[in-house]
C-alpha cells in the first residue's frame, strides 16, 4: 500500500484514494504489458532453437497446435450482468490505512459553518424580490443608498411607488394600462348592448368614438359639452340609455390598494357628481 503513494519519481506524492487507484490500475496494466512482451519473447526464442534443430519436429508443433479461437463479443445483458455483480457485492477497505486517517486529520481544524436553515417559501419570496431603492436601503441595510426614486420623485421607491405612484410613467406605462382596462370594459358593454355584432381580442379591438342603436349610445373618450363648467367633462366612457332617458359615467382608474378611497372620492369631485 506504502507503494502506491508514489506514482512516479516526477509527480507529488498521492494524497487520496482516486490517485492511489490512478496508480495502481496504470502499474497493473504495465506489469500486464510486460509479462506479456515476456512471454512472446521466449515462445520466439523456444520456436528458433527448435527450427535450427528440426525442421519437421518445428512444422510438426505448429500443425498440433490448436487454432486460437474468434474472440466474441458479449452481448449487452452479459455485460450489465457480469458488472452488476462485481458492484452489487459489499466492498471492503481498511480503515486504518495512512491515507485515510491523513485526510480526516486535515478536516479537524474546519470549523463548522453557522447558518440558519431557510423554508422554501422564504426562498421563493426572496427570488421574487424586486430591488427597489427602499429595498436597498431598508432591508440590505445600504446606508450609502437613498431611498427615494431613480426618475426624480421625491417618493420614497417602493414597490407601491412603481406600480402606481411615480409620475414619470404617468403619461406612458400607466396610461397604457388603463386604456387596455377601459378598452375591455367598451367592448363588453358594446357586445351587450348590441352595438357591435362579434368580440375581438383585447389587443386587436380599437374602439370607436360613437356607437349607437335605438335605445343606447355608446360614447368613448369624449369630451361632453356642458352649460357649467366641470373640472374633468371627458369620462373614459359613457352610456346614454334612450328608454329609460338615463346617463352613466365610467371613468376607469388603476390605484394601489392604499389608495382606493382616495381616488374614488377623486373620480367622484372630478365629474361634479
Amino acid at each position: 500500500m506504502q507503494r502506491l503513494h508514489h506514482h512516479s519519481h516526477q509527480d507529488a506524492t498521492n494524497i487520496n484514494e482516486w490517485q492511489c487507484l490512478d496508480t495502481l490500475k496504470q502499474k497493473l496494466s504495465v506489469y500486464t504489458q510486460r509479462l506479456k512482451r515476456y512471454k512472446a519473447s521466449s515462445h520466439r526464442k523456444h520456436d528458433n532453437a527448435l527450427f535450427q534443430r528440426s525442421e519437421k519436429a518445428f512444422y510438426r508443433k505448429l500443425s498440433s497446435e490448436p487454432q486460437e479461437k474468434s474472440k466474441t463479443v458479449p452481448t449487452k445483458d452479459q455485460v450489465e450482468e457480469f458488472w452488476g455483480k462485481q458492484f452489487g457485492s459489499t466492498a471492503y477497505y481498511n480503515k486504518c490505512a495512512g491515507w485515510i486517517t491523513d485526510e480526516e486529520a486535515k478536516s479537524h481544524y474546519c470549523n463548522p459553518m453557522q447558518y440558519r436553515a431557510y423554508t422554501k417559501q422564504e426562498i421563493v419570496d426572496i427570488d421574487q424580490v424586486i430591488p427597489t431603492n427602499n429595498y436597498k436601503r431598508f432591508i440590505l441595510k445600504n446606508l450609502q443608498q437613498s431611498d427615494k426614486c431613480r426618475y426624480g420623485c421625491q417618493d420614497s421607491e417602493t414597490i407601491q411607488h412603481v406600480t402606481g405612484g411615480c409620475q414619470a410613467f404617468a403619461p406612458t406605462d400607466y396610461k397604457e394600462r388603463h386604456d387596455i382596462a377601459a378598452k375591455i370594459i367598451h367592448q363588453e358593454l358594446a357586445y351587450k348592448f348590441k352595438l357591435i355584432e362579434c368580440k375581438l381580442q383585447y389587443y386587436k379591438y380599437t374602439p370607436q368614438c360613437v356607437l349607437e342603436n335605438d335605445k343606447y349610445k355608446l360614447y368613448w373618450d369624449r369630451t361632453v359639452l356642458t352649460d357649467q363648467y366641470i373640472k374633468q367633462n371627458r369620462p373614459d366612457i359613457i352610456i346614454v340609455d334612450k328608454d329609460a332617458q338615463k346617463v352613466t359615467l365610467i371613468d376607469v382608474a388603476i390605484p394601489n390598494s392604499n389608495n382606493l378611497t382616495y381616488k374614488h372620492n377623486e373620480k367622484v369631485a372630478n365629474t361634479g357628481s
